[in-house]
């Protein structure tokens, strides 16, 4: 057993590529009203005294309920958002001030694809009349297996099945390099992280990816989660290009990293996570990452 993923192409016209992706991380709030304004058929009254909100798109993907099992919230705590923007990250003070085209890739994951087209149509309201007023939603279209677009077709998309990403990844290899094309921001302690730490990014990784495949794709993972924990502390970093990056919410740390050690166990994990994003922010383009 195993859950669902899409992957979803908006391509967007825009005037200034800086101003769009340092300001889209810090959209959540108003993303989440856009979609409620999309969705709701009740705006002024409080979802806890809704009778619709079983049924609601909007209330099964913001809502963040906690599960009522001790066990499953002990390991699992807070649900994430279902789903993940990403863009091509600004090279700050570089040539992409000017306009153009970007291409945002969104990820949803098991039972909130159900909610794909509300999540869509907030988007498209946050170009219209929200903080990204003046793009232009050029196409929209979903990711295939092979990685080429298809028209957008809502009766009929690509599903990428969990089992399959993780599957697809090479475990032969003791070797892997990990690109952050956006800042990863993580938290340790109360306080954030300055310098990328292996076992940190895994920890994370795996708690992300476990907590919205038991949420929204009602699956378990047989790992021990433990032993994962054992195994990523003994992995090295053997060339580090890590360096920290922006300011205040959008401050994390950039870069690409080569690590050693025994990595078999995580890396299908990994490639799952990469789809999904990291840390925090990750629901709106920031801790991006790829593999190689």
């Amino acid at each position: 057993m195993d859950f669902d993923i899409i992957d979803i192409c908006i391509k967007v016209q825009v005037e200034n590529k800086e101003r769009i992706c340092s300001l889209f991380p810090t959209c959540g709030s108003e993303f989440a009203a856009c979609c409620r304004s999309v969705a709701c058929c009740t705006p002024d009254l409080n979802c806890e005294f809704c009778k619709n909100r079983g049924n609601c798109d909007w209330y099964f993907v913001f809502s963040q309920n906690c599960t009522e099992d001790s066990f499953a919230l002990k390991r699992h705590q807070k649900p994430a958002l279902p789903f993940a923007f990403s863009f091509p990250w600004p090279d700050i003070g570089n040539e992409q001030k000017v306009g153009g085209r970007i291409e945002f890739r969104l990820a949803v994951v098991g039972r909130a694809i159900s909610s794909l087209e509300m999540l869509l149509a907030g988007f498209s309201l946050l170009t219209e009349n929200g903080s990204l007023a003046g793009c232009v939603v050029e196409e929209v279209g979903s990711r295939d297996l092979q990685g080429a677009l298809q028209p957008f077709n809502s009766e009929n998309l690509s599903l990428f099945s969990s089992g399959w990403i993780m599957d697809s990844c090479c475990n032969s290899s003791n070797h892997l390099k990990i690109d952050l094309s956006s800042p990863l921001k993580l938290i340790s302690n109360g306080k954030q992280v300055h310098s990328f730490d292996f076992a940190l990014f895994a920890r994370s990784v795996m708690r992300r990816v476990s907590s919205l495949a038991y949420y929204y794709g009602g699956y378990e993972f047989e790992a021990d989660f433990t032993d994962l924990s054992r195994q990523v502390a003994t992995v090295v970093c053997i060339e580090n290009r890590f360096e920290l990056t922006g300011q205040n919410k959008l401050s994390g740390i950039i870069g690409s990293g080569v690590f050693e050690g025994d990595m078999e166990e995580i890396l299908p994990f990994f490639k799952l996570g990469s789809y999904l994003n990291v840390g925090k922010l990750s629901a709106f383009g920031m801790g991006g990452f790829k593999l190689h």
